[in-house]
């Protein structure tokens, strides 16, 4: 059964990729803020742990954060009760007991998506977006023990980043894949994604165990455009000693841009319309111009038919709707 609460929070990151780093000068203030955290059980069960952790989430002020291991339903609502600013939640109860979960704040759109098979810890998907940034996110827990468990995730990724690329363009895989930097490169170009890397933490692992295990891949549209920036939250002192009482993995904190020139439309702004000329001849029927109007969607993963996609498409001038330039908008919806 799904949860259908959304919750949005806020964190700060510093990113770089593969190979270069984003420097954060002359960036507006209204970034998106997503954290991924391998919690190792939610709740804790120490009082003075779960008050802990509850000031470390106020502390990184996320909108969005992919929570791993966390188990049923009950800990879900426990955290939407409990975690300041979270308002929804996309989840998916299962047997496994280290599920997965997309937590948001109210500021934050959040649809949950039909997750994808095939992991032994099941993932969570949905579809983001808050102003110009729009994506769809993926929640990952991959196979620790069983290694050949984690080779076949590795490989069922690869179809699960093209499935979610049909919804939307942009795509974050995020989450904990107990694969270390040289492993995880090697997925990033399996999949056609880019690792973010966190810039000036050379050294830094994720775990308390100094392994670099947990990671943020993006497709190079996003990384380019709305990515900022990456890091890893570190503690030292009495913060250290709960950390490590609270899990065994560190925060991951990413950072984008949510300009509203990223939704990627056409050089007119929405609300504008094609000439004739631009007008595809082979499209659907012609929509019904009185059922749409043109501002609300600007992703196919927002489209409830092929109609309305043209629409968007032919009237609003959102030309991401036909990445292809074949003139048929969301291939998904318009076969």
């Amino acid at each position: 059964m799904k949860v259908k609460t959304i919750f949005v929070f806020m964190a700060v990151a510093v990113l770089g990729f593969a190979g270069f780093g984003i420097a954060d000068s002359g960036l507006s203030n209204d970034e998106l803020v997503i954290v991924s955290w391998n919690v190792r059980g939610y709740p804790e069960k120490q009082q003075a742990h779960r008050i802990w952790f509850s000031k470390q989430l106020v502390k990184l002020s996320p909108d969005v954060i992919c929570v791993q291991e966390i188990a049923n339903e009950k800990s879900v609502s426990s955290f939407l009760s409990t975690e300041d600013g979270f308002s929804q939640a996309a989840f998916l109860n299962s047997s496994d007991g280290q599920d997965n979960a997309i937590f948001a704040s109210d500021s934050v759109t959040i649809k949950d998506i039909p997750d994808p098979s095939g992991f032994q810890h099941p993932v969570q998907a949905a579809f983001v977006s808050y102003k110009g940034f729009d994506a769809v996110i993926v929640t990952v827990h991959l196979s620790w023990t069983n290694v050949a468990m984690r080779e076949q995730e590795k490989v069922a990724l690869t179809k699960v980043v093209s499935e979610m690329k049909k919804l939307d363009p942009d795509v974050i895989i995020a989450g904990d894949f107990n694969t270390k930097e040289k492993g995880i490169q090697a997925l990033a170009k399996a999949t056609g994604l880019i690792v973010m890397i966190p810039h000036g933490q050379d050294g830094v692992g994720t775990t308390h165990a100094n392994n670099r295990y947990d990671h943020f891949l993006v497709t190079p549209d996003l990384a380019a455009e709305e990515a900022v920036s990456c890091r890893i939250e570190t503690y030292s002192g009495d913060d250290l000693t709960n950390a490590k009482k609270t899990s065994d993995h560190l925060p991951v904190i990413a950072r984008f841009r949510t300009d509203e020139k990223f939704m990627d439309r056409n050089s007119g702004a929405a609300g504008s319309t094609p000439s004739s000329e631009e007008s595809p001849s082979h499209a659907p029927s012609k929509p019904s111009e009185g059922n749409f109007k043109c501002g609300d969607k600007t992703k196919c993963g927002e489209m409830e038919n092929c109609e309305e996609a043209m629409f968007y498409l032919t009237k609003c001038g959102i030309g991401r709707l036909d990445r292809d330039k074949d003139g048929t908008p969301c291939e998904a919806l318009c076969h």
